[in-house]
């Protein structure tokens, strides 16, 4: 059972002001957030700190703007509406540690986005994995998917992909997570967040994770550093634990290769009469390793050199069912990608069951008189 100290006693080691307050001083950190935003000079936090932002104590007519600087690392906010700029309200909190950031917050309608020169220019890659405890949130990725979640609902934000944001007023939690530890735990490169926030609303986990979050929400500002560190530490953990058993990394494994097939088989389409054209060649073009293209093509019960031939194959016996006598059946194998005669021959009797040239004088039967 959680031993929490007296909030007066918390409140006691608090600094700052009535709209920032942090629980450290700057000789144990050097970043204070009452005074300036965080930069990569600061580096991250030494233990496991609490910050608490509120417009409380800001003029109406500059609490959007405070919110938008004070809050928003990741996210670049809308300028405000004329209603923003004349109400804005809004409370955040949050524990840091090196592994991983846990927020809270309500808040008044607000939207933005992450641009591609935004993410190139701060570099993060974390993912946020968070649940809507009133309101709604509304997204669009570059690709023009969307989605929304209402209360109750995950969701998911990937700070490596551009994506726009819009909040109506809310009240959420999230936790942030380093990206190679959600790509460890699934196994896999970082899906959709939308596949990802689907899966775990799916998950007999759901839940429990949901739970975790509200404790350690109820409770963050109460808690000693260790306690605090301890339990973020607990909920990081468990919020990989049930990521990892999504069973993502087999779905999205299987989409990538079947993309994979797609792709090799329009390449083969286009160079199937190059006679050197091979497994080499296509490794390179498509930038895989060759297990990874065998894979691909495993997935479809076939190799690719037997894909390749029977593209070449294929074309043969079209090219011999449309051209006249005088081309050579020679020159038709050469087209396609077969430089020795011979070996097209017997190549072409067991993908067709006869000859080459017994499939034209078949094609040439079927012709109507003239």
């Amino acid at each position: 059972m959680l031993r929490v100290p007296p909030w007066e006693a918390m409140l006691s080691n608090m600094r700052g002001t009535s709209s920032v307050r942090y629980d450290w001083t700057p000789d144990v950190w050097s970043w204070e957030p009452d005074n300036e935003r965080w930069s990569p000079a600061h580096g991250p936090a030494p233990f496991p700190t609490f910050l608490e932002v509120s417009t409380d104590g800001v003029s109406a007519h500059e609490a959007y703007d405070f919110w938008r600087e004070a809050v928003f690392y990741n996210f670049d906010a809308d300028r405000p509406s004329q209603e923003q700029h004349s109400s804005f309200c809004g409370l955040g909190r949050v524990v840091l540690t090196r592994e991983a950031e846990f927020y809270s917050y309500r808040s008044d309608a607000v939207s933005g986005g992450r641009e591609k020169t935004h993410i190139e220019a701060d570099g993060r890659t974390d993912v946020e994995l968070g649940v809507v405890l009133s309101g709604h949130r509304r997204y669009r990725l570059d690709d023009d998917s969307s989605g929304q979640a209402g209360p109750g609902a995950f969701f998911v934000f990937d700070e490596a992909r551009p994506c726009r944001v819009a909040w109506d007023a809310h009240s959420g939690m999230h936790l942030s997570l380093r990206r190679e530890a959600v790509e460890a735990a699934l196994g896999c490169p970082m899906p959709s967040s939308g596949s990802i926030a689907d899966a775990l609303g799916r998950s007999r986990l759901a839940p429990v994770l949901k739970s975790q979050f509200a404790l350690i929400s109820k409770h963050m500002d109460r808690l000693d550093p260790g306690m605090r560190g301890f339990l973020l530490h607990q909920t990081a953990e468990l919020a990989l634990y049930a990521i990892g058993r999504l069973g993502l990394a087999k779905s999205v494994g299987e989409r990538e290769r079947a993309a994979l097939f797609a792709a090799a088989q329009r390449i083969i389409e286009t160079h199937y009469g190059n006679p050197a054209f091979g497994v080499a060649m296509l490794v390179q073009a498509l930038g895989c390793s060759r297990a990874t293209l065998y894979r691909a093509f495993a997935d479809h019960g076939m190799t690719v050199v037997d894909a390749i031939r029977n593209i070449r194959l294929t074309h043969a016996r079209r090219m011999l069912e449309v051209t006249d006598n005088h081309v050579l059946i020679a020159n038709v194998a050469l087209r396609c990608g077969f430089e020795d005669p011979p070996n097209f021959n017997r190549a072409f009797r067991r993908r067709f069951g006869m000859s080459p040239s017994e499939a034209r004088h078949r094609a040439r039967d079927r012709l109507p008189d003239s």
